[in-house]
């Protein structure tokens, strides 16, 4: 019997693509590199940031980014709480992470600046191989259905989540 799993919100990244179903957008998330604050290197470009100390944790699709964009030295911390405290603490210079995450750690007082985009990537269902394709195909419906009548804009303002610009 087939698994009728799924899991959001995933990333859909090369790497992912052949190994789920996939039901998106759910939202479009920017991978930005972020650098503590005050530290003089927000207005980076990609070119200058790959000569700098960057971190990311271990099995995040950031650390497969940052390699195959050439960034020649990336400290890989055990989770992303790991790698946020090298950054405040100044052990690593650059992390990448979701803007929508780094939106919430600013709000929350996390003394951070926001740096060049790396990415766009859509995140959405991620379901396991063995759904059947008449689920996806009805899902699908389901949220093209929501986008197009606003629906999913309103249920993102309700919880303060604004769409990446």
């Amino acid at each position: 019997m087939p698994r009728r799993s799924c899991v959001f919100a995933a990333a859909r990244t090369p790497e992912r693509e052949k190994r789920f179903k996939w039901v998106l957008p759910l939202f479009v998330d920017r991978a930005i590199l972020v650098t503590r604050q005050g530290s003089g290197l927000a207005s980076l470009d990609i070119e200058a940031a790959k000569g700098r100390l960057v971190g990311t944790h271990r099995a995040d699709y950031t650390e497969v980014l940052l390699k195959e964009m050439g960034f020649g030295s990336v400290d890989v911390s055990a989770d992303f709480g790991t790698t946020v405290r090298k950054l405040v603490e100044g052990r690593i210079e650059l992390m990448p992470m979701s803007e929508s995450v780094f939106l919430e750690m600013l709000a929350q007082g996390t003394p951070l600046e926001q740096g060049v985009t790396l990415s766009t990537q859509p995140l959405g269902f991620a379901c396991n191989l063995g759904v059947p394709d008449a689920l996806i195909t009805q899902m699908q419906a389901a949220l093209d259905a929501l986008i197009s009548t606003g629906g999913q804009d309103r249920i993102l303002a309700s919880y303060g989540v604004a769409r990446p610009r």
